[in-house]
């Protein structure tokens, strides 16, 4: 007996003191002898994110601005936290390992670009997102990854996804409205394509639930249930790019089953009552893809559209008008001049739009629809050599895993490999890595992916006793704290009083954001707001929108060509032709935008010898010039008709049909051409096609008088 307890003893003094374990790592920072990372704390705010969003349907919606507050103060915050809790241990620990390293690295070369970033305000923009993730990355590096913790993430993760898709598939099948949106049925996101993104990276996490011990019946039935409205919204959402990432991620799910063989039994915990919730999620997702708004629709009728579009796409290029080459030519053309280290982190947006690389086909824009074509231009070949540091390194750590990973911890990390493998997929024809949801779990899975490896490789560290780095850090993420919601809380105030006047209709009171630091939000946000009063009687409320924006960029030619409208909209054709001349003279050659306005002003105001000088000078440029801007053909084919140039007419109506088809106006235009002609037969069937396209056209009713005419004699 006296034997026995003896041996207790020593098993007790040889068992380890919860947090002080020594993990066979290797990685940049890690503080031995510190408390476990929050698991359930650090993965929370992904749910939260995608919960939040513009539930008091505000007349000016910025959801993805409201989940960036969120993730980067709920981080921020968290951070400090973890970091003083580890100010009660004093015995650190640095480790090396060239992913970490990468990952740092990339983050502080993004930092340092604030040094060459022509507009720093959207350097601060961009930084607090990058901020964010960098916060989750050094959490998820020290979870514990444990059974229970692993299963506390894909929890969280599949409750993100079932928030997302839930909304999503109440807008799509019931008509749920509550949340405003730019391109249905967006959830909570505003736009379908970016909450798509987030199913892309936690759709595959009730997987691992699901094959995990059953913990009891009901709950398998719950993971099968959410898998499959997860995927069913993903079929809604009838973005191109999120179905090709779901279809990767599938097709490599089910080579890595068929291939695991050996490993496999100790990962896949089957019974019968998971055939049965298997059975019914897949039907479940047969028959919900076959319904929309208006009762059954067959999926062939959806998808055919959808996968014969892709290849379109494929086929075409930017001189045939497809807008994502345009702006990848463009992107190209901006890392050809600034090849080493960029335009700067989050400029992007600012060199495209004042730089001389915006194309007037796609004016505006704010994202490169390619992450990889966004961080060269914005970082160089600097920025892409880190990243290409970061894929090498984590493709090693995943070949590791292959060959030494196990149990729970090996599927669940396969999942992870999948999740950003899909992810990185879709980034290649859109933009992930520019919006807060996916900037925060894209470092959180990569940081899960590395400490998981690390448990399989050799250590590389120096260990010191001081507590000197963690009052750096504790010092460091409180400032950082301060200012990030400082700065967060005026950007969300300056959209509340944008909101008050819109919804107010206050043609009276200026919009003066108070932030020192502009948001790239206030552009697209104002924007937004000219173009939804373009057709109202509050000019006074537009301009004073568009006024502030004009204010920062004084010669983009997106807000003076908005201006111009605005002026023309409310009458004040003087200003409007001051803008338009202007304008024509900060424009590229070969670019008739400015004068396009300029013929219809003189049109409108019946200065009739100015346009006929105009009208003389860009009929005789070339086609491929004009072709590029959609109001070129029907800007002279109008002004032939009040010149009476009809010799001319016929062209310009036949090449504007060449280029961008039917439409009212093209075609109200040519009726009143054939009028003019005596062409009265002509002249009726037009404006019929006419009021089939738009019936509620400018002088739709003088168009059916003439019609009823016609059809009387």
């Amino acid at each position: 007996m006296g034997k026995k307890n003896r041996n207790k003893k020593i098993n007790r003094l040889t068992t380890p003191l919860r947090g002080s374990q020594t993990v066979t790592a290797n990685g940049v920072v890690h503080l031995s002898k510190n408390p476990e990372a929050p698991v359930f704390w650090i993965t929370l705010i992904i749910p939260i994110v995608c919960f939040v969003g513009a539930w008091t349907a505000p007349p000016v919606a910025t959801p993805m601005e409201l989940k960036s507050y969120a993730s980067q103060i709920y981080l921020a915050g968290l951070l400090i936290i973890w970091l003083l809790l580890n100010l009660r241990f004093n015995k650190y620990e640095f480790k090396f390992c060239s992913a970490r390293i990468a990952f740092l690295c990339l983050f502080l070369f993004g930092t340092a670009s604030i040094f060459w970033a022509k507009n720093p305000d959207f350097w601060i923009y961009k930084w607090n997102k990058w901020y964010a993730g960098l916060a989750i990355f050094l959490m998820a590096l020290h979870i514990n990854l444990n059974e229970k913790n692993l299963r506390t993430i894909a929890n969280l993760l599949t409750l993100a996804g079932l928030i997302t898709a839930a909304v999503g598939i109440s807008q799509y099948l019931f008509g749920f409205n509550q949340i405003p949106q730019s391109a249905f049925p967006s959830s909570t996101f505003g736009n379908a394509n970016m909450a798509g993104q987030l199913i892309v990276l936690t759709g595959l996490f009730p997987l691992f639930l699901i094959f995990s011990e059953e913990k009891s019946k009901s709950s398998t039935w719950f993971y099968a249930l959410s898998i499959s409205l997860i995927f069913t919204y993903a079929f809604y959402t009838r973005t191109r790019a999120v179905w090709i990432s779901c279809s990767l991620q599938i097709v490599l799910f089910v080579i890595f089953a068929a291939l695991d063989k050996s490993n496999r039994p100790k990962w896949l915990n089957w019974s019968t009552n998971k055939s049965y919730s298997a059975l019914l999620g897949t039907t479940l997702f047969i028959v919900m893809i076959n319904f929309d708004q208006n009762g059954f629709s067959p999926v062939w009728e959806v998808a055919g559209p959808q996968i014969a579009s892709i290849t379109t796409s494929i086929n075409s290029s930017a001189a045939e008008g497809e807008h994502r080459y345009i702006i990848w030519n463009s992107t190209l053309d901006m890392f050809k001049d600034s090849p080493m280290i960029g335009v700067g982190l989050g400029n992007w947006f600012e060199a495209y739009n004042n730089g001389g690389y915006a194309d007037l086909r796609i004016l505006g824009t704010q994202r490169a629809h390619n992450d990889i074509f966004e961080l060269g231009a914005e970082l160089g070949s600097i920025g892409l050599l880190i990243l290409f540091t970061i894929i090498l390194s984590m493709c090693s750590h995943i070949y590791r895993l292959v060959l030494e990973s196990e149990g729970q911890k090996r599927i669940f990390l396969t999942i992870v490999t999948i999740a950003l493998t899909g992810s990185m997929l879709n980034a290649q024809v859109s933009f992930p890595y520019q919006l807060p949801v996916p900037l925060i779990i894209t470092p959180f899975l990569s940081g899960l992916l590395i400490n998981g490896a690390e448990c399989y490789g050799a250590k590389i560290h120096i260990k010191f006793n001081s507590l000197f780095f963690a009052k750096i850090g504790v010092f460091t993420s409180s400032t950082l704290f301060i200012l990030i919601l400082i700065n967060d809380f005026l950007w969300f105030n300056d959209f509340k009083k944008l909101n008050k006047l819109v919804s107010e209709m206050d043609t009276e009171t200026p919009w003066v954001p108070k932030n020192p630091f502009y948001n790239q939000a206030y552009i697209t946000a104002g924007r937004s707001v000219v173009e939804a009063l373009k057709y109202t009687d509050t000019q006074g409320l537009s301009n004073n929108v568009i006024n502030v924006l004009q204010s920062y960029w004084p010669t983009n030619f997106a807000n003076n060509f908005m201006m111009i409208e605005s002026h023309l909209r409310s009458g004040d054709y003087t200003r409007a032709e001051e803008l338009a001349n202007l304008t024509r003279k900060l424009q590229p050659d070969n670019v008739f935008a400015s004068e396009f306005y300029l013929m219809q002003i003189y049109m409108q105001t019946g200065q009739w010898q100015k346009l006929e000088v105009l009208y003389d000078h860009l009929k005789k440029e070339p086609e491929n010039f004009l072709s590029k801007i959609e109001s070129a053909y029907s800007m002279l084919h109008s002004a032939s008709i009040n010149l009476q140039d009809f010799e001319m007419t016929n062209i310009f109506f036949e090449r504007f049909i060449k280029y961008w088809g039917e439409n009212a106006e093209i075609l109200a235009n040519q009726g009143i051409y054939y009028i003019n002609v005596g062409d009265i037969s002509n002249a009726a069937l037009s404006f019929e096609k006419a009021l089939l396209i738009n019936p509620d056209m400018e002088r739709a009713d003088e168009f059916r008088q003439f019609i009823k005419d016609y059809s009387d004699q």
